[in-house]
């Protein structure tokens, strides 16, 4: 199995976007460089763009081995190749510090078959997997969801407060 993950990591590692200039050096007011982000925009706002990760970066499910068939190093070598890979096409994955390994694959590999906007400019693509529900979170007590309920409740408090010294 380790010459597998060897080889995968190696695929992971040429199917990376070449680097680009930074952003910072980018000529915005170079007439090319302004179209090319509009088309960018236009294209975002049009909705004609959904483009699933495995066809941008060329991997499928079937590539990456089962949690079963690996050990936590593998996993961990695994998880941080395919976040440099999706990191090189400006696609960034929320996972909160601490999270179990074999919860972090899975999340990662699920992101193949997620739908994307990738643009010819520096703008990222955050993918989330917490939607803010707590029973239904994947983190568990890692996550800060809890935190946005807590905040959540507390506004609607607020607004009921408010509400109740108008009348």
């Amino acid at each position: 199995m380790q010459e597998y993950i060897l080889q995968l990591l190696e695929d992971m590692l040429s199917a990376e976007r070449p680097q680009r200039e930074p952003f910072e050096e980018k000529e915005y007011n170079n007439i090319d460089n302004l179209e090319k982000h509009f088309e960018d925009v236009e294209r975002y706002l049009s909705g004609d763009y959904e483009q699933k990760i495995s066809t941008i970066i060329g991997f499928t499910n079937e590539q990456f081995p089962p949690i079963d068939k690996l050990t936590d190093n593998q996993m961990l070598s695994i998880v941080e190749g395919f976040d440099k890979l999706l990191y090189s096409y400006n696609i960034s994955t929320d996972l909160p510090d601490g999270l179990a390994i074999e919860t972090a694959y899975s999340l990662l590999v699920s992101t193949l078959e997620k739908e994307v906007f990738i643009g010819e400019g520096d703008g990222f693509w955050m993918i989330e997997f917490c939607q803010y529900d707590i029973a239904k979170c994947p983190f568990g007590d890692l996550c800060s969801c809890k935190e946005f309920e807590k905040y959540h409740n507390e506004r609607s408090e607020d607004k009921k407060s408010d509400e109740e010294t108008l009348f």
